[in-house]
């Protein structure tokens, strides 16, 4: 038997808590409303990549009432733009019963689009575009939120136009004032057909967590909403959405949300989960009581109220160091190395965590500033950063000027796509990987003078080192030279490593394949170098990929003629494995004074 989610488990005990709370009614003044039981409770939470956990008569369905209000405003927003709907709905709570007939004095506007001044008008606004079709506009947008097809109760709808007497007045105190134009009775019968759309409380979770999402539904993956319009939507739903109670709701619960009269609340944690809560008795706001109790509980337990949560964001700084305390994967000459290692501190690395808004981003910034000696380069890795923010676009051009006015730059690694407008865009130089970026800043430490020759002819090349002319003659017969064209891989993952192979020219790259990740440069391999030293003791399938960068030279030493080698060279063999040994321990030794933060996971 597969054990209970310690989230159903939470919601469970929460459900039993509030069971008991028997205050409050249904909504009487709507006759069908008026049929509801009170003694159904359902409690649903869907978190933001789609997992759901329900308890209680979450499949029930009831109609959406007011909680219909965000969504339309979505539509209006995203067909429209802000500018447009504000001219016509404010964004200003009113302290005011949802239903008051009552309009801005200033402006002859209604004060926000969660009153039902603000969300006829709202209606309206959609019904400019679509006409006659406005009630199947608002019926796809729902869909979308909810992630399957929804319709309205038409016996909860007549019974709302029975007695719309006051929703009556206000579209025609709307039409008068300019807010509403064209037919008010239009519009009226829209906003009802809108209220009276049936969902279940699992419904409103998948919609609260599209808004979640940033407008992505996260069971279908349909863009339901623009991430500005999301933003927006949950602005007005934290200041207004709750109505007259919303400042007792600010200070006990504090997330954006909205109630309806048939008893549905639902609140939003942004990037986190949507929560919805059914419980048809309202207490004298409008807002289930039931529903309003699971959620101060839900804030106080979880620590979800934004204002008192206590969290504090880790650090963005996962690393950081200079070039002459690490270094890219190059194995570099001795020269090149000690010229690397005293003009080091000229590079200041950075590899960020997490998300990367302003606060993170400042912190960083300070941090690369105030790295003495004074750096002329910054290389700031993103690979283990989920999101840029767009506002940072004058934070990194400022930071690229600075390092522009020294005579160096500044350079990301491993971005990730981003937020909006790329904040990073024409004001860094970019590199695929970390490893890269190191090595480009090595190369302009060297200035170009570099002791590295770009080839290394094989009587030159250190495995070979110590061996008599005659003895290297003889070991050439055992050799075929090979060439390789840039990308062309000279070793295959899972496949036989076919002898040994002396570097002479060019530069490859040995990528590393870890598991659910993509394959990482390990190693850069330049003329002078060997690989697949290993074949010496005998044949072994390669763990990785080699693949040239460049055009690239190289000699072989198969392994069939290996065994041939051992037989009739011995003296040969022994010279050249003790080569292979002294390769790997400058190799090691250079590792160990300069590690090579790249090949970290």
């Amino acid at each position: 038997m597969t054990p209970e989610s310690p989230v159903v488990a939470l919601l469970r005990r929460v459900l039993a808590d509030n069971s008991a709370r028997d205050g409050g009614d249904v909504a009487r003044y709507i006759p069908e409303l008026a049929k509801a039981d009170p003694s159904l409770f359902g409690i649903c939470l869907v978190t933001a990549d789609g997992a759901a956990y329900e308890v209680g008569d979450t499949r029930t369905e009831f109609t959406i009432q007011s909680i219909s209000k965000p969504f339309s405003y979505a539509l209006a927003l995203d067909e429209l733009g802000s500018e447009q709907v504000l001219a016509r709905v404010g964004v200003e709570p009113t302290g005011d019963a949802f239903n008051e007939i009552s309009l801005d004095p200033a402006t002859g506007m209604p004060y926000n689009p969660m009153i039902n001044a603000g969300a006829i008008t709202t209606t309206g606004l959609v019904m400019e575009g679509h006409g006659d079709e406005t009630v199947a506009a608002l019926l796809r947008l729902y869909g979308r939120f909810a992630g399957r097809a929804l319709r309205v109760d038409e016996a909860v709808y007549r019974s709302e136009w029975e007695t719309a007497h006051r929703n009556r007045a206000i579209a025609h105190l709307l039409r008068g004032s300019g807010a509403l134009r064209g037919d008010p009775e239009r519009a009226l019968y829209a906003y009802l057909q809108q209220c009276s759309v049936l969902v279940d409380t699992h419904d409103l979770g998948v919609m609260a967590a599209t808004l979640a999402n940033d407008g992505v539904n996260p069971l279908t993956g349909v863009r339901a909403a623009s991430r500005r319009t999301v933003g927006d939507v949950l602005n007005v739903m934290d200041s207004c959405g709750m109505y007259d109670s919303a400042g007792d709701w600010q200070f006990t619960v504090g997330l954006p949300a909205k109630s309806g009269v048939a008893g549905g609340v639902i609140a939003v944690v942004p990037g986190s989960f949507g929560i919805a809560v059914f419980s048809p008795a309202l207490d004298r706001h409008g807002n289930s009581v039931r529903g309003v109790a699971v959620f101060r509980q839900l804030s106080a337990e979880l620590g979800l109220h934004p204002l008192r949560s206590g969290y504090h964001a880790p650090s963005p700084l996962r690393s950081s160091f200079t070039l002459a305390r690490a270094g890219s994967t190059v194995r570099r000459p001795p020269a090149d190395a000690e010229v690397i290692a005293r003009r080091g501190d000229e590079v200041v690395v950075a590899e960020l965590q997490g998300e990367l808004d302003f606060v993170a981003a400042e912190l960083v910034v300070r941090r690369i500033l105030d790295a003495q000696p004074e750096p002329r380069f910054a290389v700031v890795d993103l690979r283990h950063v989920s999101v840029v923010h767009r506002e940072l676009v004058p934070l990194v051009a400022e930071l690229a000027a600075v390092f522009a006015s020294r005579g160096g730059g500044l350079l990301v690694s491993d971005a990730p796509d981003p937020d909006g407008d790329d904040p990073l865009d024409g004001s860094v130089t970019r590199f695929a990987d970390l490893d890269l970026a190191l090595q480009w800043c090595e190369d302009q430490l060297l200035g170009g003078a570099t002791t590295a020759p770009e080839s290394v002819a094989l009587r030159d090349h250190p495995v070979v080192a110590g061996l008599t002319d005659d003895a290297f003659e003889r070991l050439g017969a055992y050799l075929e030279r090979r060439e390789l064209a840039p990308g062309a891989s000279l070793i295959r993952r899972g496949e036989p490593v076919d002898g040994l192979y002396v570097l002479t020219s060019g530069r490859l790259s040995a990528l590393a394949h870890l598991e659910g990740r993509p394959a990482r440069r390990a190693a850069t391999l330049v003329a002078g170098m060997i690989v697949g030293e290993r074949s010496i003791a005998g044949a072994f399938d390669a763990i990785g990929d080699v693949v040239a960068d460049t055009g690239a030279a190289c000699y072989v030493l198969p392994a069939e003629r290996m065994a041939r080698l051992r037989a009739e060279e011995p003296g040969i063999v022994v010279a050249v494995v003790s080569n292979i040994l002294s390769i790997a321990a400058a190799g090691i030794g250079q590792l160990s004074e300069r590690p090579t933060p790249a090949l970290d996971g």
